[in-house]
C-alpha cells in the first residue's frame, strides 16, 4: 500500500527482483522515498504556460490598439466628431422644445404627438 504523501519506500534489491521497478531508485540519497509522478506533476510548467499565454494575449491587445489608433487615428477621430456634433444638435433641439413647451404648451403638445407618431 503507498503512503498518503505519494512517495513509496525504497527497498534494497528490489530492482532485482521487480523488472518494473526504475534501475537505480535503491541508490538515490536523500529520504529514502522515491518520488510517484502523477496528474501533479506538470503543475509548474502548466502554470508558466498560463502566465506566458497571458503575456502573448497583453502584447497581442497592445498591438491592436496601436494599430487601431495609430493607422486608423483619422477615422476614429471622424467618428467622434461626428458623435460631438450629434450631441451639440440634440441639445439644441432639446433646448429649443423646452423653450416652446414653455411658451406655447399646445404647440409643444403638437410637436410630441407628431414625433410619437400618434398624430398623423
Amino acid at each position: 500500500m503507498l503512503p498518503p504523501s505519494g512517495f513509496r519506500p525504497i527497498i534494497p534489491g528490489r530492482a532485482s527482483l521487480d523488472p518494473g521497478f526504475p534501475v537505480g531508485m535503491d541508490l538515490k540519497p536523500g529520504t529514502g522515498l522515491a518520488r510517484i509522478t502523477g496528474k501533479n506533476s506538470r503543475r509548474i510548467p502548466k502554470m508558466l504556460q498560463t502566465i506566458f499565454l497571458l503575456g502573448l494575449f497583453v502584447l497581442l491587445g497592445i498591438f491592436v490598439l496601436k494599430m487601431v489608433f495609430g493607422v486608423l487615428g483619422g477615422v476614429v477621430g471622424l467618428a467622434i466628431a461626428l458623435i460631438w456634433i450629434a450631441v451639440k444638435v440634440s441639445l439644441l433641439g432639446l433646448l429649443v422644445y423646452i423653450v416652446i413647451r414653455i411658451f406655447s404648451p399646445a404647440t409643444a403638445r403638437k410637436i410630441r404627438s407628431r414625433l410619437s407618431g400618434n398624430g398623423l
